[in-house]
């Protein structure tokens, strides 16, 4: 009992010492100092000589612009930099800052680099933030435009839609640089045909002036869906990078159609004893409806090009042919076709010959002499393939008229 009484008057004794040096600030390390930013520090003396200027920046998308950044002493002593800091991946300080020191009266440029692919397309406000020793951290603002510096014809990406991929056909981009002197490069291309299924081609028209076609090694396309982003090099003065050009679409297989599905043959007697000679054709779907669909431009990240929708427009897909009409082939393409036509009776006897046309393929059927009788209405059926697939079934009947002396074709059904 008596040693804890000691040890309580050896703890008391103590805490009055502990609390005696605290309360006179002998305890060294007693009191935690101060961060800098806990202090009452002024203002920088350092004017920024072109903050009007900075309000007005431009710079191209895949541009890597050199502005600067004038820094004036307006007072008594010198001032010394520790550091610059950005708030965003697009500025690059290309001046060592650190340590430098502004005599009064001194002007000190400061380079910084603009880079145009980390910034959106349209206005940009950005800030830096600028530490010199003994005084307040100071904001400097930063605001201009990240603008395109290419115009696509018709569009950066273009959508063919759905179409038939069984003949020749090329499309093409023109890109016109904003800026003079701006060279334009295709990555490397597979040489092994093979591999690509694609012919591009990029030519130089004029200064700053391209061309990009497309058209397709293969023929017939595979079927399916399809989009290609190929990556074009820029180089120019202050302009180094990558833009994206591309198109995209769906390769459908043909498909035809009879002109006349149904007809009736209206005959006197002494027609139908003589051999009857029936044509008909074979055209295929028309598929050059205009029809809405999306355009695309790119616009770069710092990994890769994003793509995004601009705005929907109304445009014509992927035609056959350079000067091809309302849906038609060439007579050369019908003959490369001709072999995977055929044509079936429902009387064997009957025979359809097949004849490529400028714009179709004619059917003709021979009736033989008294193959109708005038007094027995008659139907026969012909059906139309394509690679072995029925497309289009064709019906011919006879209505027997004695009043008629001359064969008439009466169509019951187009298409």
């Amino acid at each position: 009992m008596k040693n804890q009484f000691l040890q309580l008057l050896h703890s008391l004794f103590l805490g009055v010492i502990c609390w005696s040096f605290l309360s006179t600030g002998m305890l060294r390390g007693a009191e935690p100092a101060k961060d800098d930013d806990d202090l009452e520090m002024p203002q920088s003396p350092l004017v920024i000589e072109n903050a009007e200027e900075l309000k007005k920046l431009s710079v191209f998308a895949i541009q890597k612009l050199e502005f600067f950044v004038k820094l004036k002493n307006t007072g008594k002593a010198p001032v010394e930099i520790r550091t610059i800091r950005t708030n965003c991946n697009c500025l690059e300080l290309n001046t060592k800052v650190n340590g430098l020191t502004i005599d009064p009266n001194e002007t000190l440029p400061i380079s910084i680099f603009l880079l145009g692919r980390h910034l959106q397309p349209g206005r940009f406000d950005r800030y830096m933030l600028l530490d010199t020793k003994g005084y307040m951290v100071q904001r400097i603002e930063l605001e201009g435009y990240q603008k395109p510096m290419f115009v696509y014809e018709p569009s950066q990406h273009l959508d063919f839609g759905l179409f038939v991929g069984n003949v020749p056909w090329k499309r093409s981009i023109t890109i016109r640089s904003l800026v003079p002197g701006v060279e334009l490069s295709l990555p490397p291309l597979p040489k092994d045909m093979k591999e690509n299924p694609w012919n591009i081609q990029l030519t130089k028209q004029a200064d700053s002036l391209y061309v990009f076609e497309v058209s397709p090694n293969f023929l017939p396309m595979k079927q399916g869906k399809f989009q290609m982003n190929m990556p074009l090099h820029v180089k120019g003065e202050g302009v180094e990078g990558t833009i994206a050009v591309g198109f995209m679409g769906g390769v459908r297989g043909q498909r035809f159609l009879a002109e006349r599905k149904e007809f009736q043959i209206l005959a006197s007697k002494e027609d139908l004893s003589q051999e009857l000679i029936w044509l008909n054709r074979i055209i295929p779907v028309p598929e050059s409806e205009r029809h809405s669909s999306t355009y695309y431009q790119a616009k770069r990240s710092s990994s890769a090009s994003k793509i995004f929708t601009q705005q929907p427009v109304t445009y014509w897909p992927v035609t056959l042919e350079e000067n091809r009409a309302g849906g038609y082939f060439e007579k050369s393409t019908w003959e490369k076709l001709l072999p995977d036509f055929a044509v079936k009776c429902s009387d064997e006897t009957l025979k359809a010959t097949l004849r490529p046309q400028v714009h179709s393929v004619e059917v003709e059927v021979v009736f033989p002499k008294n193959y109708f009788k005038p007094d027995a209405p008659k139907q026969v059926k012909m059906e139309y393939l394509f690679q072995g697939k029925p497309f289009a079934t064709v019906e011919a009947s006879l209505v027997p008229d004695p009043k008629k002396n001359i064969l008439i074709y009466e169509e019951i059904n187009e298409d």
